[in-house]
């Protein structure tokens, strides 16, 4: 998966998927650029848990100083929210919030939202923010 994703899938759904997810994936991926399935997600965040640092609180050399809004935009990515669910929590369109997903990506010099998710893994974040 994790090769597939470096060479810019956009999704996966695994072969035991019912043909409803198949159809779920299809408009998301339309509607945001990616989808994975809840498992495959899981399965990323733990691969991605396990060779993270844990965040010692002093500042790294190189790091990138995010805001608060950006942190809650990467936070809701992270948690797979939609731009309309991501825009109706932050109370903005969801066209803006696609605008600032692009910045976002960006600011990190990432390519996709797995991009975002991979920084986030790396700076330490996921762990507060997914079960």
């Amino acid at each position: 998966i994790l090769e597939g994703m470096q060479l810019g899938a956009c999704g996966y759904l695994l072969k035991s998927s019912q043909p409803e997810e198949l159809v779920k994936a299809i408009y998301r991926v339309v509607e945001t650029g990616y989808f994975f399935s809840d498992n495959v997600s899981l399965a990323l965040l733990g691969t991605l848990g396990k060779a993270v640092r844990k965040p010692t609180g002093k500042a790294v050399k190189g790091t990138i100083s995010l805001t608060k809004s950006e942190l809650e935009l990467l936070r809701l990515i992270c948690l797979q929210h939609t731009s309309s669910e991501i825009g109706t929590s932050m109370h903005l369109s969801p066209r803006t919030i696609e605008g600032y997903r692009k910045q976002l990506m960006d600011k990190l010099e990432v390519k996709n939202v797995v991009g975002l998710v991979v920084y986030a893994a790396r700076q330490g974040l996921l762990e507060g923010w997914v079960a």
